[in-house]
């Protein structure tokens, strides 16, 4: 008898938006309907959407993200210290017809689409968030019946690349970093007060790095304002903090699908003094190679949450999934590891690419694999 092992089964985070909310954000944006109309059609998506994670039987639930405008963006959209109205905005490359100046960074994703992360104007100096998370905390937590809610925030090291290339005058990069680092950890906090039993720091950017500066310098930049961050955070804090990686997934395309997380970006995560880790799996084309790294570099009071769920259209079966997590329990205990999805299904709010209900019987399986995974390690011998 192994003892009472728990393997634990958590979303990532977002799911796609009804298709009428999604329409109603847009119509929004272009003045065609009131704030208040909004608000009340996003409270009636996020109570939907709870209920139905709470059908799903996981260790903890999040609210689906029915209220971000993207993962990455809800701290900036609407702020005016970018020029429009802060967007992470969507284009075609054969479609662009000249470079946006006030764009600070193009993600370029494999099937030709990108998203667009706009830069500092200058202006309405220093940087602060024009909303923090624990706004969706508040929305989320009266519909879920104390079930353990995790709150998905963006890590400083997506945000870092929105000072350009330029220096601001009377405002130096060292000056942003600092403000950025303050309100990072002035996001988690207040999602912890709010009522949130995990923090998950959101950092595909980490992946994408790789591809970008295969060096690593710009990797290890990130790491290293991750671990300045997490440093003003005391240990049993650090328990409740994860972070995740991924090689993105907006209209169900990658961004980084070619780097190899096992040379740089697997050790990176693991050097972070947090509680949980939280990778990709299922996809990847050397898992083996991936579940030695993560076993030689996992700390005692660390735990790792393998994506055996795609965010594709196919429906894992329960033995699949159960199968994946044996796979894993060769090299790592079964104390130290969970299971996750791979990513979230719509990190951008109009991202439809797969079907609501598929996801939620995608998660489902994985509780229910989870549970015999937990009932195979407590009665062996």
């Amino acid at each position: 008898m192994i003892g009472n092992i728990k393997v634990e089964s958590e979303p990532i985070g977002s799911i796609p938006r009804p298709s009428s909310l999604i329409k109603e954000i847009n119509d929004f944006r272009n003045g065609k309907v009131e704030l208040q109309t909004l608000n009340k059609d996003i409270n009636l998506a996020i109570k939907e959407t709870i209920g139905e994670f709470i059908k799903t039987n996981q260790s903890c639930i999040c609210d689906g993200e029915q209220s971000k405008i993207s993962f990455i963006g809800y701290p900036i959209f609407g702020s005016n210290q970018f020029n429009g109205d802060g967007s992470v905005y969507f284009d075609r490359k054969d479609e662009r017809k000249s470079v946006d100046p006030n764009v600070a960074v193009s993600i370029d994703f494999l099937d030709g689409h990108s998203r667009h992360i706009p830069k500092l104007n200058g202006k309405n100096l220093p940087f602060r968030y024009a909303r923090y998370a624990s706004d969706f905390v508040k929305e989320a937590l009266p519909n879920c019946g104390g079930v353990p809610y995790k709150q998905a925030i963006i890590s400083p090291s997506a945000l870092m690349l929105v000072y350009p290339s330029d220096p601001i005058e009377g405002y130096s990069r060292d000056q942003f970093i600092g403000d950025l680092l303050n309100e990072c950890e002035k996001d988690i906090r207040q999602c912890f007060e709010a009522g949130a039993s995990f923090v998950q720091i959101d950092a595909t950017e980490l992946r994408l790095s790789l591809k970008l500066d295969p060096s690593g310098s710009l990797f290890n930049a990130m790491i290293g304002l991750i671990a300045t961050l997490l440093s003003r955070f005391s240990e049993a804090e650090l328990q409740k903090i994860g972070i995740h990686e991924c090689r993105g997934g907006d209209f169900g395309s990658p961004h980084s699908e070619t780097v190899d997380i096992t040379k740089d970006l697997l050790p990176g995560l693991f050097s972070l003094q947090l509680g949980r880790v939280f990778i990709e799996y299922a996809q990847e084309n050397n898992r083996e190679k991936i579940l030695q790294v993560v076993s030689s570099h996992i700390k005692p009071n660390q735990k790792v949450f393998f994506g055996v769920t795609r965010i594709d259209r196919n429906v894992e079966s329960v033995d699949e999934i159960k199968k994946l997590g044996l796979e894993i329990a060769n090299h790592i205990s079964p104390n130290q590891f969970g299971l996750c999805d791979t990513c979230g299904f719509s990190p951008f709010f109009d991202g439809e690419a797969v079907p609501r209900d598929v996801a939620f019987k995608k998660m489902l399986n994985r509780s229910e694999a989870a549970k015999l995974l937990e009932n195979k390690f407590n009665n062996q011998n």
